[in-house]
């Protein structure tokens, strides 16, 4: 007798921070969830990822990221809040605030044009103000700005704590799952099949695979591609910085444990994820300029992951225009730890058919042309 294939209300491909984030809240909606990771839940992007909270960013820009990140920013506070009380796990939030340091000139004129446009919590900071706040700074600081709006969380803790949060609401992970298709029914999403021949059956198909996305097979071409970023992490007790520090290129996270973060490369190589010799040596070198006292710091760990890019490094967010019941949660790029409680908040919003409070026009997978592959 033939047995009867799995069903459930919602797949979700993708275990990432983004795709656990929506697999919960989509549970707590009373939804049957299931979660296809090919590896383990939060343990690629998601964990390589430096943690940063920042929708102002580098460079700031009225373009349509800047509502989205300031929005799931806000959310911020109560999605740990909830994460905590659902697990235990403190995803330690830290509101450092981050300061991008000029070391000429020129570079500090450019620094504070960029951010003349934010009217909150950016200050201009003279030499001697970064190193009133910033003694570690190297004296050579010309100048920078302060930008208040900016935080971070460890994104390691709150990975775990939100794939275990889901599954504590029911969802089903089943790791390892290698995606052999995405298969419809005529304009209808009908389900997925596995590698092991396996079909789920779902009314709903949520592709948040980052990096992976555009390798899955019966979609239509995603342009997401990867981005490799290396990082590396030193040991300095006590912490030398109390604020986050970016400047030419290069970030400096410090922890409350000692730990200090170096972020991060943006090299485009494939799906090579791996780290290298001259990846870290960047990263150390100007951690180093920057901070000096970086330089007796233990040396603890290098690691790297592969960003989800896109060609306008804008996320994919919403319904597939031609086939119902396919939604995209992917090409998050830099900003997929900052960006997780929005996207959770409106994938789980189209799902059950509720107007989303935000025009997600701009992050519409139509605004590619995109062919489509045979299932």
């Amino acid at each position: 007798m033939r047995s009867r294939p799995d069903t459930c209300d919602a797949i979700i491909v993708g275990g990432g921070l983004i795709g656990c984030s929506i697999a919960w809240q989509l549970a707590l909606r009373g939804l049957r969830v299931r979660v296809l990771e090919r590896d383990v839940p939060a343990q690629s992007a998601s964990w390589a990822a430096a943690g940063m909270l920042s929708p102002i960013g580098e460079y700031v820009s009225a373009d349509p990221l800047r509502e989205l990140a300031d929005a799931s920013f806000d959310l911020y506070p109560h999605f740990v809040d909830a994460v905590r009380d659902a697990t235990g796990i403190d995803p330690q939030l830290a509101r450092s605030g981050k300061i991008h340091v000029a070391f000429t000139e020129s570079e500090f004129e450019q620094i504070r044009v960029a951010f003349a446009a934010v009217a909150d919590g950016a200050t201009v900071l003279s030499g001697e103000d970064v190193h009133a706040l910033e003694p570690a700074v190297h004296d050579a600081a010309a100048g920078g700005v302060l930008v208040e709006r900016d935080h971070h969380v460890d994104n390691r803790l709150l990975g775990r704590a939100v794939w275990l949060a889901a599954a504590r609401a029911g969802v089903t992970f089943t790791n390892g799952a290698a995606v052999a298709a995405v298969e419809r029914d005529a304009d209808a999403i009908a389900g997925v099949r596995l590698a092991t021949g396996d079909f789920i059956a779902s009314r709903f198909v949520i592709v948040a695979a980052g990096a992976w996305s555009g390798r899955i097979a019966g979609l239509p071409r995603l342009p997401v591609m990867p981005v490799r970023g290396q990082m590396c992490a030193l040991e300095a007790v006590p912490p030398p910085l109390a604020h986050m520090v970016a400047t030419r290129g290069v970030y400096i996270i410090p922890r409350a444990n000692g730990r200090v973060l170096i972020g991060a490369t943006l090299e485009h190589v494939g799906f090579r994820n791996e780290c290298t010799a001259a990846g870290v040596r960047t990263l150390t070198d100007g951690a180093i300029e920057a901070v000096p006292a970086l330089a007796d710091a233990r040396f603890t760990e290098v690691w790297s992951g592969l960003r989800p890019g896109t060609a306008d490094e804008l996320p994919i967010l919403g319904h597939d225009p031609e086939t119902s019941g396919l939604l995209y949660a992917t090409g998050h790029y830099r900003n997929g730890i900052l960006l997780a409680p929005i996207s959770a908040e409106i994938i789980c919003d189209l799902v059950i058919g509720q107007a989303t409070r935000m025009n997600i026009e701009p992050f519409r997978v139509d605004r590619f042309r995109v062919g489509t592959d045979a299932a």
